[in-house]
């Protein structure tokens, strides 16, 4: 191969790797500035900042809009998180982008048993998940909170004397739940104290890790 050849292949892969080190400076410096804006409540400095042209160059408006909704669940804003929700829903996203967005909405209306809208983000779920076991915990999930079903009482405990105790409180929470459906509180409480305890020692097991 020609020695020119050779040189100027040389320096246009030393200028890629000189543009993205510049590109990638620019974006976290981008992103920085949008996180002071929203810990600081300024919305609308942030939808101007976010809106200008370079910034949305380096800074996608899924990736600006996550940042809005992060920071709105954090501060259990509900009105914020439904609307950028809706917003980030009407956006063209991936499957992989729609798939973690369900995630965020299955697992935030759950608590309020929400039953219209976990099962949309279910049927998003089921659609759009690659992993198989993802879409398992959410549909025992959706069927115990929102279903109310019992069927999976016998394969819940049954599991349970597989797995190591620190492993079990996601069962353990689901056979309360089942047990409080069916008006059993006792064995309720057993359950959901059982899973509250082997969380702490799991969190705390996985932070001693760190």
């Amino acid at each position: 191969m020609n020695k020119n050849i050779v040189l100027v292949i040389t320096l246009l892969l030393v200028l890629l790797v000189v543009v993205e080190l510049i590109f990638s400076a620019l974006r976290k410096g981008y992103q920085r500035h949008m996180v002071d804006l929203l810990e600081n409540r300024d919305y609308n400095g942030f939808d101007a900042y976010s809106g200008k042209a370079g910034v949305k160059l380096l800074v996608p408006a899924y990736t600006a809009k996550v940042m809005k909704l992060n920071m709105a669940l954090q501060e259990k804003d509900a009105e914020r998180i439904e609307r950028y929700f809706e917003e980030i829903e009407a956006l063209k996203l991936t499957d992989q982008q729609r798939c973690d967005i369900a995630l965020r909405g299955f697992y935030h209306y759950l608590p309020q048993r929400d039953r219209k809208k976990c099962g949309e983000y279910v049927a998003v779920i089921q659609k759009t998940a690659q992993d198989e076991a993802m879409k398992e915990a959410v549909t025992r999930f959706y069927d115990v909170l929102i279903e109310k079903k019992d069927e999976l009482l016998p394969t819940l405990l049954a599991e349970m004397e597989e797995q190591e105790e620190l492993n079990r409180y996601t069962n353990e929470y689901l056979v309360s739940e089942i047990y409080r459906n069916r008006g059993e509180e006792q064995e309720a409480k057993q359950y959901a104290e059982l899973s509250q305890r082997h969380k702490r020692e799991y969190l705390r097991v996985m932070k001693s890790l760190e």
